[in-house]
Protein backbone atom coordinates (compact mmCIF):
# COMPACT_ATOMS: atom_id res chain seq x y z
CA UNK A 1 0.00 0.00 0.00
CA UNK A 2 3.17 2.19 0.42
CA UNK A 3 3.82 1.82 -3.54
CA UNK A 4 7.22 -0.24 -2.10
CA UNK A 5 5.96 -3.56 -4.89
CA UNK A 6 9.55 -4.33 -5.11
CA UNK A 7 9.98 -5.02 -1.78
CA UNK A 8 6.76 -6.43 -1.50
CA UNK A 9 8.03 -9.17 -4.23
CA UNK A 10 10.19 -11.71 -2.38
CA UNK A 11 7.78 -11.41 0.40
CA UNK A 12 4.73 -12.68 -1.43
CA UNK A 13 6.97 -15.33 -3.50
CA UNK A 14 8.27 -16.77 -0.28
CA UNK A 15 4.47 -17.25 1.19
CA UNK A 16 2.99 -18.11 -2.32
CA UNK A 17 5.81 -21.16 -1.94
CA UNK A 18 5.07 -21.76 1.56
CA UNK A 19 1.31 -21.54 0.66
CA UNK A 20 1.58 -24.05 -2.53
CA UNK A 21 3.62 -26.51 -0.62
CA UNK A 22 0.89 -26.47 2.55
CA UNK A 23 -2.33 -25.79 0.77
CA UNK A 24 -1.80 -26.89 -2.58
CA UNK A 25 -1.33 -25.23 -6.34
CA UNK A 26 -5.22 -24.10 -6.67
CA UNK A 27 -6.38 -23.80 -2.62
CA UNK A 28 -7.99 -20.39 -1.78
CA UNK A 29 -5.05 -19.23 0.11
CA UNK A 30 -2.40 -19.93 -2.95
CA UNK A 31 -4.40 -18.10 -5.46
CA UNK A 32 -5.30 -15.36 -2.97
CA UNK A 33 -1.43 -14.97 -2.40
CA UNK A 34 -0.54 -15.58 -6.54
CA UNK A 35 -3.28 -12.65 -7.21
CA UNK A 36 -1.45 -10.30 -4.91
CA UNK A 37 2.40 -11.71 -6.25
CA UNK A 38 0.88 -10.44 -10.03
CA UNK A 39 0.32 -7.27 -8.87
CA UNK A 40 4.02 -6.91 -7.28
CA UNK A 41 5.29 -7.84 -10.54
CA UNK A 42 3.11 -5.59 -12.61
CA UNK A 43 3.32 -2.61 -10.55
CA UNK A 44 7.16 -3.12 -10.23
CA UNK A 45 7.12 -2.70 -13.78
CA UNK A 46 7.26 -6.51 -15.06
CA UNK A 47 4.23 -6.00 -17.68
CA UNK A 48 4.29 -9.31 -19.89
CA UNK A 49 5.12 -11.51 -16.97
CA UNK A 50 2.83 -10.23 -14.64
CA UNK A 51 0.35 -10.60 -17.46
CA UNK A 52 1.47 -14.29 -18.31
CA UNK A 53 1.58 -15.31 -14.95
CA UNK A 54 -2.08 -13.54 -14.02
CA UNK A 55 -3.56 -15.90 -16.75
CA UNK A 56 -2.35 -18.65 -14.98
CA UNK A 57 -4.00 -17.63 -11.57
CA UNK A 58 -7.31 -16.84 -13.14
CA UNK A 59 -7.85 -20.44 -15.07
CA UNK A 60 -6.84 -22.07 -11.56
CA UNK A 61 -9.49 -20.07 -10.07
CA UNK A 62 -11.79 -20.88 -12.47
CA UNK A 63 -11.55 -24.79 -12.22
CA UNK A 64 -11.35 -24.65 -8.36
CA UNK A 65 -13.71 -22.01 -7.46
CA UNK A 66 -15.82 -21.59 -10.44
CA UNK A 67 -16.52 -18.12 -12.62
CA UNK A 68 -18.75 -16.67 -10.15
CA UNK A 69 -16.46 -17.26 -6.89
CA UNK A 70 -15.75 -13.83 -5.35
CA UNK A 71 -11.87 -14.58 -5.47
CA UNK A 72 -12.40 -15.79 -9.24
CA UNK A 73 -13.40 -12.17 -9.69
CA UNK A 74 -10.86 -9.91 -7.95
CA UNK A 75 -8.36 -12.07 -9.88
CA UNK A 76 -10.23 -11.36 -12.98
CA UNK A 77 -10.73 -7.90 -12.41
CA UNK A 78 -6.46 -7.76 -11.52
CA UNK A 79 -6.07 -9.69 -14.94
CA UNK A 80 -7.87 -7.09 -16.63
CA UNK A 81 -5.26 -4.50 -15.51
CA UNK A 82 -2.52 -6.48 -16.10
CA UNK A 83 -3.70 -7.10 -19.70
CA UNK A 84 -4.24 -3.30 -20.53
CA UNK A 85 -0.49 -2.54 -18.91
CA UNK A 86 0.38 -5.16 -21.23
CA UNK A 87 -1.66 -3.52 -24.34
CA UNK A 88 -4.44 -6.05 -24.95
CA UNK A 89 -6.79 -2.94 -24.50
CA UNK A 90 -9.43 -5.59 -26.26
CA UNK A 91 -9.17 -8.35 -23.77
CA UNK A 92 -8.79 -6.18 -20.85
CA UNK A 93 -11.91 -4.05 -21.68
CA UNK A 94 -14.24 -6.81 -22.51
CA UNK A 95 -13.02 -8.98 -19.26
CA UNK A 96 -13.25 -5.78 -16.71
CA UNK A 97 -16.74 -5.07 -18.00
CA UNK A 98 -17.85 -8.42 -17.60
CA UNK A 99 -16.23 -8.42 -13.59
CA UNK A 100 -17.73 -5.25 -12.96
CA UNK A 101 -21.29 -6.60 -14.15
CA UNK A 102 -20.59 -9.73 -11.41
CA UNK A 103 -19.32 -7.64 -8.86
CA UNK A 104 -22.50 -5.39 -9.32
CA UNK A 105 -25.19 -8.09 -9.59
CA UNK A 106 -23.14 -9.89 -6.32
CA UNK A 107 -22.49 -6.62 -4.35
CA UNK A 108 -24.14 -4.12 -5.54
CA UNK A 109 -22.60 -0.63 -7.11
CA UNK A 110 -21.39 0.50 -3.99
CA UNK A 111 -19.68 -2.42 -3.00
CA UNK A 112 -15.51 -1.79 -3.05
CA UNK A 113 -15.12 -4.29 -5.28
CA UNK A 114 -17.62 -2.61 -7.81
CA UNK A 115 -16.22 0.73 -7.53
CA UNK A 116 -12.48 -0.19 -8.27
CA UNK A 117 -14.19 -2.45 -11.51
CA UNK A 118 -15.62 0.40 -12.45
CA UNK A 119 -12.56 2.85 -11.84
CA UNK A 120 -10.58 0.12 -14.32
CA UNK A 121 -13.77 -0.06 -16.45
CA UNK A 122 -13.73 3.90 -17.12
CA UNK A 123 -9.76 3.70 -18.29
CA UNK A 124 -10.72 1.12 -20.71
CA UNK A 125 -13.29 2.95 -22.09
CA UNK A 126 -11.22 6.33 -22.30
CA UNK A 127 -8.35 3.44 -23.98
CA UNK A 128 -11.23 2.58 -26.72
CA UNK A 129 -12.07 5.66 -27.49
CA UNK A 130 -15.54 6.16 -25.73
CA UNK A 131 -14.93 9.43 -24.25
CA UNK A 132 -18.21 10.18 -23.06
CA UNK A 133 -19.03 6.53 -21.26
CA UNK A 134 -15.49 6.89 -19.53
CA UNK A 135 -16.37 10.52 -18.08
CA UNK A 136 -19.67 9.90 -16.84
CA UNK A 137 -18.44 6.27 -15.29
CA UNK A 138 -15.70 7.68 -13.82
CA UNK A 139 -17.98 10.74 -12.11
CA UNK A 140 -20.13 8.44 -10.44
CA UNK A 141 -17.74 6.17 -9.31
CA UNK A 142 -15.41 9.42 -7.97
CA UNK A 143 -18.43 10.20 -6.01
CA UNK A 144 -18.92 6.43 -4.39
CA UNK A 145 -15.42 6.56 -3.30
CA UNK A 146 -16.32 9.85 -1.61
CA UNK A 147 -19.29 9.05 0.22
CA UNK A 148 -17.44 5.44 0.79
CA UNK A 149 -13.81 6.16 1.81
CA UNK A 150 -13.27 9.95 2.17
CA UNK A 151 -12.21 12.56 -0.72
CA UNK A 152 -8.96 12.46 0.93
CA UNK A 153 -8.30 8.34 0.62
CA UNK A 154 -5.70 7.79 -2.08
CA UNK A 155 -8.44 5.64 -4.33
CA UNK A 156 -10.74 8.60 -4.08
CA UNK A 157 -7.62 10.09 -5.78
CA UNK A 158 -6.05 8.32 -8.31
CA UNK A 159 -9.95 7.79 -9.55
CA UNK A 160 -9.84 11.75 -9.99
CA UNK A 161 -6.45 11.89 -11.43
CA UNK A 162 -8.36 8.81 -14.01
CA UNK A 163 -11.25 10.92 -14.34
CA UNK A 164 -9.07 13.89 -14.98
CA UNK A 165 -6.85 12.33 -17.99
CA UNK A 166 -10.39 11.19 -20.14
CA UNK A 167 -11.56 14.99 -19.59
CA UNK A 168 -8.09 15.78 -21.39
CA UNK A 169 -8.83 13.84 -23.98
CA UNK A 170 -11.97 15.46 -24.21
CA UNK A 171 -10.66 18.80 -24.60
CA UNK A 172 -12.04 20.04 -20.90
CA UNK A 173 -8.38 21.00 -19.52
CA UNK A 174 -9.60 23.49 -17.16
CA UNK A 175 -11.36 20.64 -15.38
CA UNK A 176 -8.58 18.47 -16.01
CA UNK A 177 -5.81 20.58 -14.43
CA UNK A 178 -8.23 21.54 -11.38
CA UNK A 179 -9.08 17.67 -10.76
CA UNK A 180 -5.51 16.46 -11.27
CA UNK A 181 -3.40 19.75 -9.32
CA UNK A 182 -6.41 18.89 -6.29
CA UNK A 183 -5.47 15.11 -6.26
CA UNK A 184 -1.79 15.72 -5.99
CA UNK A 185 -1.91 17.80 -3.18
CA UNK A 186 -4.26 15.77 -1.56
CA UNK A 187 -2.15 12.36 -2.28
CA UNK A 188 1.26 14.53 -1.37
CA UNK A 189 -0.55 15.45 2.24
CA UNK A 190 -1.91 11.50 2.57
CA UNK A 191 0.04 9.41 1.22
CA UNK A 192 3.50 11.56 0.58
CA UNK A 193 5.12 13.48 -2.34
CA UNK A 194 7.43 10.56 -3.13
CA UNK A 195 4.16 7.38 -3.47
CA UNK A 196 4.17 6.02 -6.61
CA UNK A 197 0.77 7.31 -6.80
CA UNK A 198 1.53 10.71 -6.34
CA UNK A 199 4.57 10.81 -9.11
CA UNK A 200 2.00 8.86 -11.58
CA UNK A 201 -0.53 11.82 -11.39
CA UNK A 202 2.19 14.82 -11.83
CA UNK A 203 2.81 12.63 -15.01
CA UNK A 204 -0.99 13.44 -16.24
CA UNK A 205 -0.38 17.44 -14.74
CA UNK A 206 2.63 17.46 -17.55
CA UNK A 207 0.67 16.07 -19.79
CA UNK A 208 -2.32 18.51 -19.46
CA UNK A 209 0.20 21.65 -19.20
CA UNK A 210 1.87 20.15 -22.59
CA UNK A 211 -1.93 20.11 -24.06
CA UNK A 212 -1.82 23.96 -22.89
CA UNK A 213 1.04 24.05 -25.26
CA UNK A 214 2.51 25.63 -21.89
CA UNK A 215 5.97 23.35 -22.61
CA UNK A 216 7.92 25.59 -19.73
CA UNK A 217 4.77 24.08 -17.01
CA UNK A 218 5.30 20.29 -18.47
CA UNK A 219 9.33 20.37 -18.43
CA UNK A 220 9.39 21.92 -15.30
CA UNK A 221 6.95 18.84 -13.99
CA UNK A 222 8.62 16.38 -16.12
CA UNK A 223 12.12 16.99 -15.64
CA UNK A 224 11.46 17.32 -11.34
CA UNK A 225 9.52 13.91 -11.33
CA UNK A 226 11.67 11.64 -13.90
CA UNK A 227 14.70 11.25 -11.02
CA UNK A 228 12.31 11.12 -8.56
CA UNK A 229 10.35 7.95 -10.53
CA UNK A 230 13.98 6.23 -11.23
CA UNK A 231 14.43 6.50 -7.47
CA UNK A 232 11.01 4.88 -6.43
CA UNK A 233 9.81 2.76 -9.28
CA UNK A 234 13.18 1.76 -11.15
CA UNK A 235 14.96 3.58 -13.58
CA UNK A 236 13.75 0.84 -16.63
CA UNK A 237 10.24 0.83 -15.06
CA UNK A 238 7.62 1.77 -17.42
CA UNK A 239 6.12 5.12 -15.78
CA UNK A 240 9.93 6.03 -15.42
CA UNK A 241 10.34 5.75 -19.41
CA UNK A 242 7.13 7.39 -20.15
CA UNK A 243 7.75 10.26 -17.95
CA UNK A 244 11.29 10.41 -19.97
CA UNK A 245 9.66 9.94 -23.31
CA UNK A 246 7.29 12.93 -22.49
CA UNK A 247 9.93 15.16 -20.93
CA UNK A 248 11.75 14.53 -24.35
CA UNK A 249 8.60 16.56 -26.11
CA UNK A 250 8.81 19.00 -23.42
CA UNK A 251 12.27 19.64 -24.55
CA UNK A 252 11.46 19.47 -28.39
CA UNK A 253 8.49 22.02 -27.75
CA UNK A 254 10.80 24.30 -26.16
CA UNK A 255 13.51 24.03 -29.23
CA UNK A 256 15.95 21.85 -27.28
CA UNK A 257 15.95 19.23 -30.24
CA UNK A 258 19.08 17.45 -29.25
CA UNK A 259 18.51 17.11 -25.89
CA UNK A 260 15.12 15.80 -27.09
CA UNK A 261 16.33 13.27 -29.77
CA UNK A 262 18.40 11.65 -26.84
CA UNK A 263 15.86 11.35 -24.39
CA UNK A 264 13.36 9.89 -26.99
CA UNK A 265 15.79 7.26 -27.88
CA UNK A 266 17.08 6.48 -24.74
CA UNK A 267 12.98 5.95 -23.77
CA UNK A 268 12.46 4.03 -26.93
CA UNK A 269 15.74 1.58 -26.41
CA UNK A 270 14.14 0.99 -22.57
CA UNK A 271 10.96 0.43 -23.59
CA UNK A 272 12.24 -2.19 -25.99
CA UNK A 273 13.96 -4.16 -23.49
CA UNK A 274 10.85 -4.14 -20.79
CA UNK A 275 7.77 -4.38 -22.78
CA UNK A 276 5.85 -5.85 -26.07
CA UNK A 277 7.43 -5.30 -29.16
CA UNK A 278 3.59 -3.73 -30.21
CA UNK A 279 3.17 -1.99 -26.38
CA UNK A 280 1.28 1.15 -27.45
CA UNK A 281 3.73 2.91 -25.10
CA UNK A 282 6.66 1.98 -26.68
CA UNK A 283 4.80 3.12 -30.36
CA UNK A 284 4.09 6.21 -28.82
CA UNK A 285 7.46 7.11 -27.97
CA UNK A 286 8.69 6.01 -31.80
CA UNK A 287 5.92 8.33 -32.83
CA UNK A 288 6.55 11.26 -30.66
CA UNK A 289 3.13 11.27 -28.83
CA UNK A 290 2.75 12.27 -25.03
CA UNK A 291 2.20 8.82 -22.95
CA UNK A 292 -0.75 8.59 -20.60
CA UNK A 293 -0.73 6.45 -17.37
CA UNK A 294 -3.45 4.99 -15.61
CA UNK A 295 -3.65 3.83 -12.00
CA UNK A 296 -5.70 1.10 -10.35
CA UNK A 297 -6.51 0.22 -6.84
CA UNK A 298 -5.32 -2.52 -4.79
CA UNK A 299 -7.16 -4.98 -2.97
CA UNK A 300 -8.05 -3.76 0.49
Amino acid sequence: MCGRFREALPLDQENAQQRELLFGPASFFTLNTLNALSIDMRESGDYPGARDFQEDAYRRARSELGEEHPLTLRIARNLAVCRRRDGAYTEAAKLSEETLRRFVARYGPDHFDAMSSATNVSVDQRLAGDLESSRQLAEVTLRRFEQRLGENHAYTLLTKANLATTLRTLGALDQAQELEDDAASRLADGVGAQHVTTLTVAIGQANTAYARVDFERAHEIDQANLPLLAEVAGEEHPLTLSCMANLGLDLRGLGRGAEADELQRKATDGFARVVRADHPWLLAARQRRRIECDMAPMPL
